[in-house]
């Protein structure tokens, strides 16, 4: 069998890890954050607190992260697949 040219093997090497990117990267934030936005909307008076309280609850740095992931994702997936312009 001949060996594979390098381009075809850097071609390769790329997308696979485009699609470990793609899939793998969700799935850890579903598995981490499960769904990172509240099931309803907080009270004023909740709220208030969270904002003026010095500690912040893991559970919010967590879902913050999670929903930051969620944006480079769907960023990152969404430069992937946008045809490119000549330029």
């Amino acid at each position: 069998m001949a060996p594979l040219h390098p381009r075809v093997l850097k071609a390769l090497a790329g997308t696979l890890g485009l699609a470990a990117a793609l899939i793998g990267l969700p799935a850890l934030l579903i598995w981490a954050a499960r769904w990172p936005l509240p099931m309803s909307l907080p009270k004023l008076d909740d709220l208030g607190q969270l904002l003026t309280d010095a500690h912040i609850p893991d559970q919010v740095i967590i879902n913050t992260l999670a929903i930051a992931g969620w944006i480079i994702i769907w960023r990152s997936s969404y430069s992937t697949s946008s045809p490119r312009s000549p330029t």
